[in-house]
């Protein structure tokens, strides 16, 4: 499990740790837990298995409710990736739900945080917007926009007249073989 930084987290009981440090002499790696006011400690050997609990049972909080929703919100950001960002966020979400156990128990405000999540992650894929005009062009001379037929989408892009034209040669061919044309448009 990770925390909404990315760091690794290990969860026990319920309870959230994040790492602390590792020794340099034993090797051991110490985790402390997420509450900054609880002082619960673990410590781990290299094969990361458990050797003490320092004060396992004397957490100064409640168990933390949100481990199954940042399980399945880190899940489906692990998914995310370039190649699906076009999917709709809740067709990412109902294949992750569907590969869920039964007993899992989500509320209502628990898909609002994951969608949350999900959308904030697949805006880290797409580029800034552009603050001037010149950006613009310098974007799209950048970006390789092309058909489903591979054929060049961008026609024109004048930085002078500024003037950008969206089409393909095939279109053209197309609109040029026609006798009537109908248009519509905003000028």
């Amino acid at each position: 499990m990770f925390s909404q930084n990315g760091k690794q987290l290990t969860v026990l009981n319920n309870f959230k740790f994040k790492f602390k440090y590792e020794s340099k002499i034993s090797g051991y790696k110490t985790w402390e837990c997420t509450n900054k006011s609880c002082k619960v400690k673990l410590v781990f050997n290299k094969e990361k298995t458990l050797i003490q609990e320092k004060s396992v049972l004397d957490h100064t909080h409640e168990a933390d409710s949100t481990i199954e929703r940042q399980a399945v919100s880190n899940s489906i950001k692990r998914k995310i990736s370039e190649s699906n960002i076009n999917e709709m966020p809740s067709k990412i979400i109902r294949k992750e739900l569907r590969s869920l156990e039964n007993d899992t128990q989500l509320l209502t405000n628990d898909f609002l945080y994951i969608r949350r999540n999900l959308y904030n992650k697949k805006t880290k894929y797409h580029p800034p917007l552009p603050k001037n005009i010149n950006e613009v062009h310098e974007v799209l001379i950048n970006m390789n926009i092309t058909t489903n037929k591979n054929e060049n989408l961008l026609l024109i892009n004048d930085k002078e007249t500024n003037i950008i034209i969206f089409t393909c040669l095939t279109n053209l061919k197309y609109l040029c073989s026609m006798e009537k044309v109908f248009m519509d448009g905003t000028f």
